[in-house]
């Protein structure tokens, strides 16, 4: 099977230090053989259409058209067989793909294959390919001033580059990615969003839960088997590193519900902060601020890394896509946003969804998408339109934040990317505007390809909520006042940097056991719940991610009737990042199959919220977590390095009381 193919179409600038990606970041990529012909014609004699002989039958006979009974019958049955296929390959060209062939290779017309018997029916849940293949890569986290706008910028970088290099692997690799601090100061590590890290809970690279950071000077090897396929991201889940740029793409190649000729790669839109120092929140007041109750609007918006400054055109460049006239193009999107929710469309195209998060769904063609934060989609854009350029526009409310969704967009006609025909002059698009939809909601269109159901029952009701800011006689923050807080079931999350959960499983502690809202002790038990709001501020939407497992979305809205007759348990949704809509009474009801042994985080991917402590740890079969992951040996030195570093590193957050730490 070819593997990591030329991802054509997107191009970073040359001339903008950082944002040049060479070839030869990570393994060598083979681009995608064109397949030859995958029928077999079938000889076929019409004289012989005929089951044996009729030489008894009397020459002068007449038969129907001229064909003897037997031949009539037969040739019947084939119309009708062919009439009928056609039929059927007419209604269900949109909805699904045809069923892979055992013998068929991985291509530009069959891209529902894969290899070795897996293919798009695969449940990726159950089973996956074992290639036998290592796919080494060496990140290396560095502070750096860029330009991303156009404006000076001092940003968390990994190797040098923003986005970060894209890791890619084929479905069935094992991954193995050494991450290097060169920080001058502060503690990173490296979570793989989404990735399912099947019994290898110590991967996930959640410091204070799976880790302790990484000091400056060490390094860390993340090791883990790409069980999915699809398309998601890497991120730090230092406190609010991510959102000085410590983040990039990863790409699990693997089979597709819809064929295309081009893989354009990954397209990350984010928003941006001009002028946020980097770094945790503890390194300046008013960032703290930011975090936990003034949060600060997004001063400019970045696709593919690039855009113009909003106050001077002149300032700044525009990210370019290439398409080729009369393909089909394979376009991923991620929302690597720090707080905002996303609208995107391109001006006179459709997309045609093929996956959301690492599931695959029916295909389903759309005029935008509506992302939340960390969600990702893989679609299809046919280059069908005259040969020119297109504005690709991303529309985010009254300046992103969840809490102004329904607000009009004012940025969709300023947040922009240029898709260009090959052979289109050079210059701005002149395309007619998209009109983008507002709100903060999940796609309500998604279907996954393979089906499965789960087992009704009653979801447990998990309460977020708001804490509003307090007056305390001792504080010198902001005049006396310390920032809200966001709680789950009345708790704001804090992690311990220096003893991270697992490692206190390990070490026979009973605290994970305390904190965690919930402890699973039978393997492949149903977990249900049902996320509702309290308190003030219960219009604010929330972008929900699970680790370690993929959710069914049950139910999704506003108004919950607490009937559970009414939520969806045949074949719902599975994706790892979830929206509980914005409006005081939206929900999110969500089961999942507590199967994979570990401590595992559920948190608002809105970096600012998240500090402020909206996310909940869960056991996920307490017994067999020593059991599945052995002895830990790595994650206790780790540990030692870092609470030997000194009190330049907070550790247990003593200094930083108001910061959960993630």
């Amino acid at each position: 099977m070819a593997q990591y193919p030329d991802y054509e179409g997107l191009q970073l600038h040359p001339e903008d230090d950082g944002l040049q990606v060479s070839p030869s970041d990570g393994p060598e990529r083979v681009p995608l053989e064109e397949p030859g012909e995958n029928g077999k014609e079938v000889a076929r004699d019409d004289e012989k259409l005929a089951i044996g002989t009729d030489d008894q039958s009397p020459k002068s006979t007449k038969y129907f058209l001229g064909l003897r009974p037997q031949s009539f019958w037969i040739t019947f049955i084939i119309i009708l067989v062919v009439i009928c296929a056609a039929i059927g390959a007419a209604v269900g060209a949109t909805s699904r793909p045809r069923p892979a062939s055992p013998t068929c290779t991985h291509g530009p017309g069959t891209r529902n294959c894969w290899s070795d018997g897996f293919d798009i029916d695969t449940d990726t849940y159950e089973k996956w390919p074992t290639t036998g293949k290592v796919v080494r890569y060496e990140l290396e986290i560095t502070q750096k001033t860029m330009q991303p706008d156009g404006l000076l910028a001092d940003m968390l970088v990994v190797n040098g580059q923003y986005p970060g290099p894209t890791v890619y692997a084929d479905w069935g690799d094992t991954l193995s990615i050494t991450a290097t601090n060169s920080l001058p100061e502060n503690g990173t590590g490296l979570h793989w969003h989404g990735i399912r890290q099947f019994h290898t809970n110590q991967m996930d690279g959640v410091p204070g839960v799976t880790e302790c950071p990484i000091v400056p000077g060490a390094s860390r090897t993340y090791t883990f088997v790409a069980t999915q396929h699809g398309t998601s991201w890497y991120h730090s889940h230092y406190s609010t590193q991510y959102g000085d740029g410590l983040a990039g793409p990863l790409v699990i190649n693997g089979p597709s519900t819809a064929d295309y000729d081009i893989d354009l790669g990954v397209l990350p839109v984010t928003d941006w902060i001009d002028g946020a120092p980097p770094g945790p929140i503890y390194t300046d007041p008013d960032h703290n601020q930011w975090a936990l109750d003034r949060r600060p609007v997004a001063s400019n918006f970045l696709i593919n890394g690039s855009m113009l400054w909003w106050f001077n055109d002149t300032v700044g460049q525009y990210a370019v896509t290439t398409l080729t006239p009369g393909k089909k193009h394979l376009l991923r999107l991620v929302n690597t946003s720090a707080a905002s929710w996303l609208h995107v469309s391109l001006d006179s195209h459709s997309f045609l969804v093929v996956s959301a998060d690492f599931t695959p769904v029916k295909p389903f063609s759309t005029k935008s998408l509506s992302m939340a934060i960390g969600q990702r989609y893989n679609v299809v854009i046919e280059a069908n339109q005259t040969t020119g350029s297109y504005w690709f526009r991303v529309g985010s409310g009254n300046g992103g934040w969840a809490d102004v969704c329904d607000e009009a967009n004012i940025n969709e006609n300023r947040t922009k990317s240029i898709f260009r025909y090959h052979g289109a002059q050079a210059g701005d698009p002149k395309s007619t505007p998209s009109i983008l939809p507002i709100g903060c909601y999940d796609e309500m269109s998604l279907e996954p390809y393979v089906s499965a159901n789960v087992p009704p029952s009653r979801p447990s009701t998990i309460a977020i909520a708001y804490v509003p800011p307090k007056v305390h006689n001792t504080s010198k923050v902001d005049s006396n006042e310390i920032p809200g807080l966001w709680t789950i079931n009345k708790t704001a999350i804090k992690v311990d940097w220096a003893v991270p959960s697992l490692q206190q499983i390990a070490s026979n502690d009973l605290r994970p056991f305390r904190n965690a809202s919930l402890n699973t002790t039978s393997p492949n038990e149903w977990v249900y719940w049902h996320f509702t709001k309290t308190g003030p501020a219960t219009d604010v939407a929330h972008s929900m991610h699970l680790h370690g497992h993929d959710m069914y979305i049950l139910g999704s809205g506003t108004n919950f009737e607490q009937d559970a007759h009414k939520l969806n348990f045949t074949n719902p949704m599975r994706r790892d990042t979830a929206a509980i809509p914005g409006g005081d009474t939206g929900y999110l009801v969500v089961a999942f199959r507590a199967d994979n042994p570990g401590i595992w985080l559920m948190n608002d991917q809105n970096l600012f919220l998240m500090a402020a402590g909206l996310g909940f740890l869960f056991v996920d079969n307490s017994s067999d977590i020593i059991g599945t992951l052995g002895d830990l040996g790595d994650l206790k030195a780790d540990c030692k390095n870092w609470t030997a570093s000194g009190p330049v590193y907070p550790g247990a957050n003593a200094a930083v009381p108001l910061d959960s730490g993630l």
